[in-house]
């Protein structure tokens, strides 16, 4: 799965120290954990970041149909 938001700020990314008043600035640190890797660009009003999850394959039951409570 591909999620791609865009930042209007050049600055390379970079994880920000949490606290209870920050607004804003949390983006990078909810898609390192989850995320294989999120690559960036830059574009004219400031870059584009897309973050890459994979995901399991679904499984099929001996009827050929999904199978949710089977691992990947």
């Amino acid at each position: 799965m591909r999620i791609t938001v865009r930042d209007t700020s050049w600055a390379a990314l970079r994880l920000r120290v949490p606290g209870p008043h920050r607004i804003g600035g949390h983006g990078l640190r909810l898609i390192t954990r989850p995320c294989s890797h999120f690559p960036t660009g830059p574009r004219d009003d400031g870059k584009q970041v897309t973050a890459v999850m994979l995901l399991p394959r679904p499984v099929l039951s001996y009827d050929g149909h999904h199978d949710q409570h089977s691992p990947a």
